[in-house]
């Protein structure tokens, strides 16, 4: 909700900027390329239920890095894997009450998020 209504407010302000929001759907350790210090023997091995459905972390990150680097991309949306917890990174449909939930929300979820970081976010 705080990333469409940072968006609504840089395009109310006419920034260049726009705000996307992202889901990495489920990344683990298992399925994720071994590399030093990242994943190698030195890491920790945690028996993981999700790891047969799941993706690697490696995977998980291509929603963001669309949200970052695809042209198309406008702000104000929403991408995710497209199999849910795993897939290509592409535009889902946001909920309503999320990407539009009215001004009196979007305002208090603002507001809390300023109490919540001791900022004032000054667009």
């Amino acid at each position: 909700m705080f990333a469409f209504e940072l968006d609504r407010r840089l395009k109310a302000a006419g920034l260049p900027v726009a705000s996307v929001a992202t889901r990495p759907g489920v990344g683990v350790d298992a399925k994720t390329p071994q590399r030093a210090g990242i994943r190698d023997a030195t890491t920790p091995y945690q028996r993981n239920p999700y790891t047969p459905w799941a993706q690697g972390k490696d995977p998980a990150a291509w929603s963001s890095v669309r949200a970052l680097t695809d042209p198309a991309v406008r702000g104000g949306e929403y991408f995710a894997p497209r199999g849910r917890v795993r897939g290509e990174p592409v535009q889902i449909e946001t909920p309503a009450r999320t990407a539009a939930p009215g001004a009196a929300v979007a305002e208090r979820v603002w507001r809390q998020v300023e109490e919540l970081a001791g900022v004032d976010i000054t667009i």
